[in-house]
């Protein structure tokens, strides 16, 4: 492996290191501050779907009401990490779930991540996942607890 390899896999594994430990504000350093963030689908059927800056992603997400979705409860396994000769791309597999008050797991979904990785700074990040599940977890959260 090069350096610059083993560089972008040390910052990519630290990103979601910090992310899954829900410390989503100190991933903000890791990214150049023109970096974005591309989720795909929809706008239609995915509010979340589209590019954004980076930064205006993480308070995208912590701007969601913690009784619709507590990021708190989200653990993430990382599936595979792989990153291309040059250290520039990396590809992040994870499964992401969610374990309610009542220790159920109501969510669990796979996701892939594309890194665009230059001078160790996160560049862009496009993140691919089924929202069904999410759009359902929320929607049957809601049902459940009688929120609005």
């Amino acid at each position: 492996m090069s350096d610059s390899t083993v560089a972008t896999e040390s910052l990519v594994r630290k990103f979601i290191t910090l992310f899954g430990s829900h410390k989503f504000l100190d991933t903000l350093p890791l990214a150049a501050p023109t970096a974005t963030w591309r989720i795909s689908g929809i706008k239609e059927q995915n509010v979340a779907a589209g590019l954004k800056l980076f930064k205006e992603h993480i308070q995208g997400m912590l701007d969601v009401p913690k009784e619709i979705l507590n990021w708190e409860r989200l653990e993430i396994d990382v599936v595979d990490l792989l990153v291309d000769h040059k250290g520039e791309k990396a590809v992040l597999e994870v499964v992401a779930k969610i374990k309610d008050d009542d220790g159920v797991y109501r969510y669990t979904n796979d996701a892939a991540f594309i890194f665009e990785v230059k001078e160790g700074k996160i560049q862009s990040i496009r993140e691919y996942m089924d929202f069904a599940p999410v759009a359902k977890y929320i929607t049957e959260k809601r049902e459940r607890e009688g929120i609005e």
